[in-house]
């Protein structure tokens, strides 16, 4: 199974993500609000999504997590779309420049490493996470992993990538796949 964090709206990463199960298993998508909700909702009908269910969560917040009834060790695989500066988009969405403002710079990771620790709970032994931003900033991408890292020395990094416009003619992203490992690693 995979995991989502809230901006899982419009629906395109969970849509690619069933494509990749090939219709098999369970896909949990989670939103932060009934409004994403219902937005994912529509947008995973039209994709022809089947294996998709939404959860309403804010990972910030306990009493959400506990509505939810995931249960810690639940999921095989967990992808974190968490939010971040954007600064990765800026060329095709200008008004990033004027909304970030210089707390966001630390706002942000804080948000992201909260989020990346409440989720990782719910991962079971052996699986993976993914902390995924299309941020350029190392604060939200290589800091954020690494301090995770140091709370949870038990999970690894086994893999991450940046993606740069400059370089590679795409969007900017960075993601780092996370490893939990079997509880006799």
């Amino acid at each position: 199974e995979a995991l989502r964090h809230r901006r899982a709206a419009p629906g395109g990463q969970p849509g690619y993500l069933s494509g990749l199960m090939e219709t098999r298993g369970t896909l949990i998508s989670v939103a932060r609000g009934a409004v994403r909700r219902d937005r994912l909702r529509g947008n995973l009908g039209r994709l022809g999504v089947v294996i998709a269910r939404i959860a309403l969560c804010d990972w910030l917040d306990p009493a959400s997590i506990r509505d939810t009834a995931f249960h810690p060790d639940s999921f095989d695989k967990i992808l974190l779309d968490v939010p971040c500066s954007n600064t990765g988009v800026m060329r095709r969405r200008v008004d990033v420049r004027w909304r970030l403002r210089p707390h966001d710079f630390v706002r942000l990771p804080a948000q992201q490493l909260g989020i990346l620790r409440a989720a990782a709970r719910f991962l079971k032994p052996g699986g993976s996470l993914v902390h995924s931003t299309c941020s350029l900033d190392p604060q939200e991408n290589e800091a954020v992993v690494a301090a995770f890292l140091q709370e949870h020395p038990a999970f690894s990094l086994t893999n991450s990538e940046r993606s740069l416009p400059w370089r590679d003619g795409a969007d900017g992203a960075f993601a780092a796949r996370l490893h939990r490992p079997l509880a006799m690693e």
